[in-house]
């Protein structure tokens, strides 16, 4: 002990001595630790940790088998109740359910959760206050309750103890609060602020089969495997697909974290990949800086490994001048990390989930020191064995002139451009994936159009007539505002999650086996006010919610379903008990198809959907849709409009989230452009490493041939020449990088397919323009040092 610690004051006073070889390798140590533990800690939140709840991994997601969507009805989830006994506990959950709250002050729109009394029995976890939603709670007739979350009893209610009892009216309904739910409940992130049972706020849940709107959540008991609950499911499944004669009702299930982060689980691999290369690369720049300066102290090592310091000694002062420093950079990585986690979280929002849960906790800070460890070991290693090869002294004596050192160097060059050159790669690849999502058209002009959701509360609008009435005096008044130049109302929005209701579907008369379609009802010229080219057929006109029921479909639903753009006067309809009681059939005439427009992600095609006035649709509890608005001006100048196209319809109605088509074409690209950021600021990083490496080399093969090139200009090469020949000698290394990080690039294909649009992992513009940039900004790198070719003193050198 009393030996290192000699050491590390050897060291320390050594390295004292040379400031700006210390720092650099200092710096290049934070850099490559704060990026990888940076990433780590996100990889960790999202994918790794398991969930804040009792056995949280045995909590799954049932869904349609080969998508990421439930889909399902309230009917489904209890026949698999029933059917499913691997499920300890199983709950339909709508979490994304608008409440309007009615008290003395001014109405306000609240984020609720629709969920079964089984879903606090899935989630484990006991009430904060007061009690959570019971069995008895869920009947039809059951006096309506809520439970709170635990965020909204704080922020709205002061965290009032007294609140167990209180009544709340929520969008017509008055219910008691029973109870405050933990803030670990709220499983699907939503910012769920009210819990509330199902039956007295969707009464038409209970017997609509076909109304596949709800998600399903599971907790398999402590004998099951996911293996055998998947057989099991399997099952069930098959029955509710001959029972509700819907083949498209095949169920998996996937554990909850898997589940919720499958859109993300690429990319962060992706990232963690990223950085992983970009610390290799600065393990790499390391063992260069360090092995230049062990040759230019080559006399002093030879003097004290003559005097008898062993070659054990000469290396252990190596590692503890790669282990001190390291150190040192680890913590400042550490810290550097921690500080840009908060811009990280605020640029990935809401895209990535379980992201708020990031932090630099103890699992993080040990994987630091982990990779520090491992780096400081890796990047003395190079000079280390070249201390600990045979015939060290003489080594050591000629390491100015043996050609060895230079190889070796020459080595961690190509090694550094190659790492640098697949990230480049990669963010090419990313970019012009990014460029062709950005192109997509999106069947509607985005500009100029502001959005509101507006919710009828169910005791003044249960019936159609008052729900029609309603959204059409929204729509007429807001058409009528100032600046407002056209309005209408949509069931489904574009560029949002939920799109609109799904039914099973017939086509003139015939019973298509698993067909089925997005339903989007509508009130106003919506495919004027949102720019919809008409692809066939003719547009809205007024008097068209009144007399024979018509409808409009996509392109998709023409091409699956009616043999392409021939389809007008096709008849569709419903499957009769999905959208309302009616016992038969209730067709529709096709008269326009309209493009496909994207959903939340614009990589998923549009679904089969039929456009219908909302005025003709079957059911009664379709008391929800989004006000559209194109507008001149600002959009979101217009809030007060919007405002008061809902109070003429209802005063207790709130003014809930305002939105602008163009904010939401921009967030559907949030996620991609998260990940090419990163990508793009690790490889500019990488490839800034990667030119200081090329520098680095070049400016020690100057030093260490003068003599030689004394001797070219002394025979008449010219200084430009003599230049000229050191970037030549250069070229070399650079090209093999290029080839090399081309070949790292294409070997991560794979990886890349899944996270790209529109372009191949093979892409020759974006893989041939990484490898020439690596070529040209390495010469430019190595021009800078191989100036000082050009002021060697021949006369010195000769004397010499």
């Amino acid at each position: 002990m009393s030996d290192w610690i000699a050491e590390l004051r050897d060291t320390s006073r050594t390295l004292r001595r040379q400031p700006r070889y210390a720092i650099g390798i200092i710096l290049t140590f934070a850099l490559g630790i704060a990026s990888v533990t940076t990433v780590f800690a996100l990889v960790d939140a999202v994918l790794l940790k398991p969930l804040p709840l009792p056995a949280g991994e045995r909590i799954v997601a049932v869904h349609r088998a080969g998508t990421t969507a439930a889909n399902l009805s309230l009917p489904d989830a209890v026949d698999l109740r029933a059917r499913v006994h691997q499920f300890e506990a199983l709950s339909a959950i709508m979490p994304d359910f608008a409440l309007d709250l009615v008290g003395p002050d001014q109405p306000q729109r609240i984020r609720g959760a629709l969920v079964e009394s089984e879903y606090f029995r899935v989630i484990g976890l006991p009430p904060r206050l007061g009690r959570l939603l019971r069995a008895e709670d869920d009947r039809a007739g059951a006096a309506p309750v809520v439970v709170l979350a635990e965020s909204y009893w704080r922020q709205a209610l002061s965290a009032n103890p007294n609140v167990i009892g209180t009544r709340m009216r929520l969008s017509g309904v008055s219910a008691e609060v029973v109870g405050v739910a933990s803030a670990a409940a709220d499983i699907t992130e939503s910012g769920i602020e009210i819990w509330a049972p199902i039956t007295p706020f969707a009464p038409w849940a209970p017997t609509s089969p076909g109304s596949n709107n709800f998600d399903l959540v599971a907790r398999l008991n402590e004998t099951a495997t996911p293996e055998i609950a998947r057989a099991d499911l399997a099952v069930a499944s098959d029955w509710l697909a001959r029972e509700r004669e819907n083949e498209g009702k095949r169920l998996d299930l996937t554990p909850w974290v898997a589940f919720t982060t499958l859109q993300v689980r690429d990319g962060l691999g992706l990232l963690l990949a990223a950085v992983a290369l970009l610390l290799l690369l600065a393990t790499a720049n390391i063992s260069a800086l360090s092995l230049v300066r062990a040759t230019r102290r080559s006399a002093e090592l030879s003097l004290r490994h003559a005097l008898g310091a062993g070659r054990a000694r000469l290396i252990r002062g190596q590692l503890t001048e790669a282990l001190l420093l390291g150190s040192i950079g680890g913590v400042l990585g550490v810290v550097a990390a921690a500080v840009l986690l908060v811009p990280m979280r605020q640029i990935a929002g809401s895209d990535v989930p379980r992201l708020a849960g990031a932090s630099i906790d103890t699992t993080v800070v040990l994987f630091a020191v982990g990779i520090t460890l491992i780096g400081a070991l890796l990047s003395s290693l190079v000079p280390a064995l070249r201390i600990r090869s045979s015939r060290a002294t003489e080594r050591l004596a000629q390491a100015g002139s043996a050609p060895s050192e230079r190889r070796t160097l020459a080595m961690l060059v190509v090694i550094e451009l190659a790492l640098a050159g697949a990230l480049l790669g990669g963010a090419g690849l990313l970019g012009r994936s990014f460029s062709a999502l950005a192109q997509i058209p999106l069947g509607f002009e985005a500009g100029g159009i502001v959005a509101a959701e507006a919710v009828l509360p169910e005791g003044a609008f249960s019936r159609l007539a008052p729900q029609t009435q309603a959204f059409n005096t929204m729509v007429d008044v807001l058409a009528n505002q100032a600046g407002v130049e056209s309005a209408a109302m949509i069931v489904g929005p574009p560029l949002l999650g939920n799109q609109g209701i799904s039914h099973s579907l017939l086509v003139d008369g015939r019973e298509l086996e698993d067909a089925s379609s997005r339903y989007r009802p509508f009130v106003g010229d919506y495919f004027g006010t949102m720019g919809m080219r008409l692809l066939a057929g003719r547009g809205y006109q007024r008097g068209d919610d009144r007399g024979e029921r018509l409808a409009w479909v996509n392109a998709a639903f023409a091409e699956r379903y009616l043999g392409g753009m021939n389809a007008i006067g096709a008849r569709v309809a419903w499957r009769p008990g999905e959208a309302s009681d009616a016992p038969e059939p209730q067709w529709m005439r096709v008269v326009g198809i309209v493009p496909d427009v994207p959903g939340d992600a614009l990589r998923q095609a549009d679904p089969p959907t039929v456009y219908a006035p909302y005025a003709q649709r079957e059911a009664n509890w379709i008391r929800f849709g989004t006000l559209v608005a194109r507008v001149s001006g600002d959009p979101m100048s217009y809030r007060g409009a919007l405002a008061h196209a809902l109070m003429s319809a209802d005063p207790s109605l709130p003014l809930g989230e305002v939105t602008t088509m163009a904010e939401r074409s921009d967030r559907v690209l949030a996620r991609d452009r998260f990940l090419l950021q990163l990508v793009a600021l690790f490889a500019g990083l990488a490839l800034i490493l990667g030119l200081q490496g090329v520098m680095t080399v070049v400016s020690f093969a100057v030093e260490h041939r003068r003599a030689e090139i004394g001797i070219r200009l002394a025979l008449g090469a010219t200084p430009a020449g003599t230049v000229r020949h050191v970037l030549e000698s250069t070229l070399p290394q650079l090209l093999a990088g290029a080839v090399l990080g081309l070949v790292l690039t294409l070997g991560a294909a794979r990886v890349l397919a899944g996270l790209l649009y529109g372009v191949r992992p093979t892409d020759p513009v974006a893989l041939t323009g990484a490898a020439l940039a690596i070529v040209w900004a390495g010469l430019l790198a190595a021009w800078i040092p191989a100036r000082a070719a050009r002021r060697v003193d021949v006369a010195s050198t000769l004397r010499s």
